[in-house]
């Protein structure tokens, strides 16, 4: 794992972040809306067939995505509300 990736990892153990809403769109994708640090919201949704995951914010969608890695708000989801171990989502 990328030292990039654990920062953002270690990052849901220090900063507030919120779940206020969790559904499923047509596609039966899980939808998340999440609260971060900045009180912005962003939508996380993981995509189940394909395996991929994918969030609305500025992080994501640039300069983690060049990274290779997923955003904090995607860790969060996995993490705290999946409850996966991070050992489990290192070595997936």
């Amino acid at each position: 794992m990328n030292s990039n990736q654990k920062k953002r990892l270690q990052k849901v153990s220090y900063e507030p972040f919120y779940l206020l809403n969790l559904s499923k769109n047509e596609k039966n994708n899980l939808v998340f809306d999440v609260s971060g640090s900045t009180a912005n919201l962003y939508q996380t949704t993981i995509y189940p067939k394909s395996q991929t995951v994918f969030c609305n914010c500025p992080d994501a969608r640039s300069w983690a995505k060049k990274q290779g890695c997923i955003c904090k708000h995607a860790c969060f989801v996995f993490l705290r509300v999946l409850k996966i171990s991070e050992n489990e989502l290192i070595n997936q």
